[in-house]
């Protein structure tokens, strides 16, 4: 189907571009997450003034880093996002509040790092030097 070959990994350039992608969106997620913690901010001390969400701004930070270690071609970053990715949509998903068109940036997100998470895997059996 002509919508799946975007996601076909056949040979090394499509390999390097799944993964260009994967590191492209786990970005994107990351940008997102702090204009959300600079946007929720916490009051912890009047002084100081508004401080943003930590945990937000650890959750960005742990996105971005796993974008960096997918673009080095890391299995392991690869499939920690997934997961992660996974984890963080079930709960996401929990909450009735959620737009429905959330559900649609899932799933295009989800198949895109499972695919380069499988284009990692391929990079390391096949095409590493």
């Amino acid at each position: 189907m002509a919508i799946f070959d975007a996601f076909r990994i056949c040979d090394r350039m499509s390999c390097e571009r799944a993964i260009r992608r994967g590191a492209i969106v786990a970005f994107l997620i990351g940008a997102a997450h702090v204009l959300v913690a600079r946007s929720f901010t916490q009051y912890a001390d009047e002084a100081l003034g508004p401080q943003p969400d930590r945990w937000i701004s650890l959750d960005a930070a742990f996105v971005f880093l796993m974008g960096i270690l997918l673009l080095l071609r890391s299995r392991i970053a690869a499939t920690v996002l997934l997961i992660y990715f996974v984890a963080a949509r079930a709960l996401h998903i929990a909450d009735p509040n959620v737009p429905k068109l959330s559900y649609f940036f899932a799933l295009l997100f989800l198949v895109i790092f499972f695919n380069a998470m499988r284009a990692t895997y391929i990079w390391h059996a096949s095409y590493k030097k």
